[in-house]
């Protein structure tokens, strides 16, 4: 009841901050939303401006990757989208998960409903188990039990019985034959079978000549030299009558004190054993009685709302704990990117300084062949961002080595960085430039050979365990005829 509650409250409480939100943001209900972030985005702005500031991803670390990302020094428009996305999700996985559980508590509790008989499976069909739920008043005070009852199937009556055998009486004589064409000329085995599927008569089979046919069925014709009889007993049997049926044959040549609770425990399971002695009836009878204990039953109600709720939880923890996963892995992915372009960037800039350019007037040559030849390709972070540092410089009128270091610190690259301070030491200091430049791109083009080197040897790692499961696989198909033959 409880957790009916509290689902239906949640889910209430969502629909409620749903219709105020878009109320208070003016939603034209009207208009069809092109996404669902669309649909959901008042909702997610209520509970971004209600619920506390780092539930959807503190601004303050969303501004420092952001920065690292863009590099733009106003960040808030995608601070704010990020968080309002998490808001977007958490208010979904809520609503869904909450109408969910709702319903299936309602679900089981209507279920659940008070029984006193059951009814047992007809011959042949086995038993069952069925889940029920005990409530037992003794002396005033209530105990509830979870008690698994077997319900045997219901018994033949003895016409039944004596009915099932000679039906079987008459299908013995032609299912035994096996590849025989009669019972006059049998030389192949016979096939004795011990139960009949149609009737769950139990068939044992005796011969008075096991030399020449046993109880398996097995033909011994080869051992004779003329036809001989054998009398095949069968002994049927079903519930507790037997009759034996003889059947000729004539082979031819060839081929473990106690708490009350568990007392009254201890006393339904006599209970359980004594109604499930007599099973001819085509019902379970549940007692409402037992030694002085009143016993109401009722179907047990299946608990499918934990589950439901440890996988809401689950997901709400993954949504939390990944709040700045994905910006981690597009920052990651621009470090790669920065480093893989970074040797042919260096090897272009040592050309135009070797043709004349000075530093400013080569950075500018780059950027702008990268915005005329590339503009329509994959984007290279490491030219966008020299590309917005040549900008910042002509719009603001900015030192080239002050935005390269902006850039440097937000990269966190290390060879970005030594490119930085080799700049910043020619322009300050007058060092030589162009050799420094081209030792650095030396060392660099080895590195990327070295990192080339070590991806190849972990791809390699990797590449063992499916190996493995071929070489396993392989050996499989080829040793399976060899097994089969033997």
């Amino acid at each position: 009841m409880l957790v009916t509650f509290l689902s239906t409250c949640f889910f209430l409480l969502s629909i409620g901050i749903f219709i105020y939100s878009g109320k208070r943001h003016k939603l034209k209900y009207n208009v069809i939303p092109k996404t669902w972030m669309d649909f959901l985005y008042p909702a997610a702005s209520f509970l971004v401006d209600v619920l506390p500031e780092g539930f959807f991803g503190s601004p303050k670390i969303l501004r420092l990757k952001y920065m690292e990302l863009y590099g733009e020094k106003d960040c808030e428009k995608y601070i704010y989208a990020s968080r309002l996305k998490t808001a977007a999700i958490f208010y979904l996985i809520i609503i869904l998960f909450s109408f969910v559980i709702a319903a299936a508590s309602y679900q089981e509790q209507y279920t659940v409903k008070e029984i006193s008989t059951l009814e047992r499976p007809e011959w042949g069909k086995g038993d069952y188990t069925f889940h029920a739920q005990a409530v037992m008043d003794f002396e005033g005070e209530k105990f509830k039990d979870d008690i698994a009852l077997n319900v045997n199937e219901r018994l033949l009556t003895e016409e039944e019985i004596y009915a099932a055998i000679d039906k079987t009486k008459l299908r013995i004589n032609t299912e035994i034959l096996g590849k025989n064409e009669n019972l006059y000329s049998v030389y192949l085995p016979l096939k004795l079978y011990s139960i009949d599927e149609n009737t769950k008569v139990k068939i044992q089979w005796k011969s008075d000549c096991p030399d020449l046919i046993d109880a398996r069925g097995y033909v011994y014709s080869e051992r004779i030299e003329k036809s001989e009889d054998v009398i095949l007993t069968a002994q049927l049997k079903l519930q507790n009558v037997t009759e034996v049926y003889d059947v000729k044959i004539t082979i031819i040549p060839f081929e473990s004190g106690a708490s009350l609770d568990e007392i009254l425990r201890m006393k339904v399971g006599k209970m359980i054993e004594a109604i499930n002695s007599s099973s001819s009836t085509d019902h379970l009878l549940l007692p409402d009685t037992f030694e002085n204990i009143e016993i109401t039953w009722f179907t047990r109600k299946e608990n499918t709302t934990v589950s439901i709720l440890v996988i809401m939880f689950v997901l709400l923890l993954i949504l939390f704990l990944g709040k700045y996963e994905k910006l981690n892995n597009e920052i990651k992915r621009k470090r790669l990117e920065i480093e893989k372009d970074f040797p042919d960037f260096i090897c272009k800039l040592v050309l135009l300084l070797n043709a004349g350019f000075i530093v400013q007037s080569a950075l500018e040559k780059i950027a702008d062949d990268y915005n005329k030849y590339f503009i329509n390709n994959k984007k290279k972070p490491l030219y966008d961002e020299l590309t917005q540092a040549i900008r910042n410089v002509k719009e603001s009128n900015a030192s080239i080595i002050t935005e390269l270091k902006d850039f440097a610190s937000r990269s966190q690259v290390k060879e970005v960085m030594r490119f930085v301070a080799i700049i910043s030491e020619n322009i300050h200091l007058g060092s030589a430039l162009t050799d420094k430049l081209q030792y650095e791109a030396d060392m660099i083009w080895q590195q990327r050979k070295s990192r080339a080197e070590e991806l190849g040897k972990i791809a390699e790692t990797k590449l063992t365990f499916p190996l493995v499961i071929l070489l396993l696989v392989l050996m499989v198909i080829i040793m399976t005829p060899a097994f089969m033959e033997m």
